[in-house]
């Protein structure tokens, strides 16, 4: 608000706090307050560097994987909000990485995992799968040292992509 005062409602000088609010939302629980700041933050990078900027990429990520979290507070009057919902920012961030002209492999690489990651959490195994195959062709495609070493450390190694802790039983010592 104090930053809003001081500045134009699409000044890109907003971002920064926007995003810093979009993540306080996001610690809280606030799901859909975050998802309406971070749709923000798409309409004034997309009106400063237009519809497919590379800039755009980090906002619809961030927007498209705050779909994988429920509000523990909905009420009955607000609408379901499913898993599926985040898809298109997802999508669209991997269509313009791959679509960009000064796009690179690296970019790509990130974006497509981040793509498959979001489908494995969602519940949707195979269209990942076919996302991390995307990934792992573009890393074999030459014999780059440094597309060989990202294969190797983002494809090959097993990623824990969510935390799980199973739940104490009670007198579980007494037990033994």
């Amino acid at each position: 608000s104090i930053q809003s005062r001081n500045l134009e409602a699409l000044s890109l000088d907003l971002i920064p706090a926007l995003k810093r609010k979009a993540m306080w939302q996001h610690r809280l629980q606030r799901y859909p307050q975050e998802r309406l700041i971070w749709r923000e933050v798409i309409k004034i990078t997309q009106n400063h560097h237009g519809r497919d900027s590379l800039e755009m990429i980090a906002p619809l990520s961030s927007l498209g994987r705050s779909f994988l979290y429920v509000n523990p507070y909905a009420l009955e009057f607000e609408p379901e909000v499913s898993s599926e919902s985040g898809e298109s920012y997802m999508r669209r961030a991997a269509r313009i990485a791959e679509n960009h002209p000064d796009t690179t492999w690296n970019i790509i690489k990130d974006t497509l995992i981040q793509l498959g990651d979001y489908y494995m959490l969602s519940g949707r195994p195979s269209r990942a799968i076919k996302a991390y195959k995307e990934t792992w062709e573009l890393l074999t495609e030459e014999d780059d040292p440094l597309k060989i070493e990202a294969r190797h450390k983002h494809l090959e190694n097993v990623k824990i992509l969510k935390q799980f802790t199973p739940p104490k039983y009670y007198n579980e010592e007494e037990k033994e």
